[in-house]
């Protein structure tokens, strides 16, 4: 799509079209009802200026668009993306920056919503939350050729991303496991069904517990909707762990696991629950750890947890986003490229020697 075509749709000339998408100075004396014409121009159209090239020219918004949070949303998602708002917001003031929070705007998605915002020069990139987008979106932004960094993305993509190190996380967790005498350990995740993605956690935890002669089996649960308060989600975790004879088989026999390696915090809560009233005690007779470190302290005992440094996260996404602003060639640098945080284990509560050690 060429600047020609939203001329000719806005009934304008090319120049008034670049002198308002550049929001350069004569754009001022344009009236209002024109460069509404020609912004709904662009937005039929589907036109985006090239802002790569174009910034160079132009200056910057000094503004960074984020898709990190759902309105009137208390589910466990939002809890755990609030550390990372913090980091984007401080690490931006300190920038010199603002951050504007999006959401869908007139029937359009977010991803429509940020693609737009840049167009129209309101923001100068976008740091979105895998919780957010799809895959498909994801290629949408690809195609778009704008400053995007994704956090927390575990699928393929050529854009920036930054994330945690997984497979370190998981290791800490089993070598903990292992100097307390642990030999037989559960993993806990979600079923095929549900959004969250534990292959790369899984496939670790069997890596770690193969290096230290361990054994270990898999079990799954429904994950709750992401929608519902977060004493919902994890009643409905310990309900489904309850009804589920297949659970509960691994902690009978003449090897009973004797540790539980959840997925996340919303798994844990709800199996601790599950756990105590099947009489079985946290942690004299199975030991509890997950990841997250959001209301871990909270739970009945406090939980032991492979804790990832959320606010970094966003600290390090608004450096990388900023670097390719303002260098061009950071865009073409950053391509691809993964930045994978580190965890720490917090040994609290929940976690003992093994009554079999």
């Amino acid at each position: 799509m060429r600047l020609q075509d939203v001329a000719t749709r806005a009934n304008v000339s090319v120049a008034t079209v670049s002198k308002i998408l550049n929001n350069s100075p004569e754009a001022a004396r344009i009236p209002d009802a024109t460069q509404q014409r020609v912004l709904e121009a662009c937005a039929a159209l589907e036109y985006r200026p090239n802002y790569l090239g174009r910034s160079l020219k132009t200056g910057r918004a000094h503004a960074i668009g984020a898709v990190l949070l759902r309105p009137n949303s208390a589910s466990h998602m939002d809890f755990f993306w609030m550390p990372m708002i913090l980091g984007v917001v401080e690490e931006s003031f300190a920038r010199s920056s603002h951050v504007v929070s999006l959401g869908a705007e007139n029937g359009r998605s977010v991803i429509e919503t940020g693609l737009d915002a840049i167009s129209q020069r309101r923001i100068d990139g976008l740091i979105i939350g895998s919780a957010f987008c799809s895959p498909e979106e994801v290629a949408r932004l690809e195609a778009a050729n704008v400053p995007v960094v994704l956090a927390s993305w575990r699928g393929q993509t050529v854009l920036p991303v930054v994330d945690i190190d997984e497979r370190s996380g998981v290791e800490a967790g089993i070598s903990h496991l292992h100097e307390l005498g642990h030999k037989n350990v559960l993993w806990l995740g979600a079923t095929p069904k549900n959004p969250m993605d534990d292959t790369v956690r899984f496939s670790a935890f069997k890596g770690a517990l193969k290096t230290r002669k361990m054994k270990g089996e898999r079990a799954e649960v429904d994950y709750p909707h992401r929608a519902l308060p977060l004493e919902s989600q994890f009643e409905e975790v310990r309900e489904s762990l309850e009804n589920s004879e297949a659970f509960w088989a691994h902690f009978e026999g003449e090897n009973p696991k004797t540790a539980l390696f959840c997925y996340n915090e919303t798994l844990a809560f709800g199996a601790v629950r599950a756990l105590k009233n099947r009489g079985l005690r946290v942690p004299e007779d199975v030991s509890v750890l997950a990841f997250d470190d959001i209301l871990a302290p909270m739970c009945d005992p406090a939980l032991t947890v492979l804790s990832h440094e959320q606010r970094q996260m966003g600290v390090r996404a608004v450096q990388i986003l900023h670097e390719i602003v303002q260098k061009p060639d950071a865009h073409k640098n950053w391509r691809g490229q993964r930045e994978s945080l580190p965890c720490e284990l917090f040994v609290r509560n929940s976690t003992a020697r093994s009554r079999f050690a």
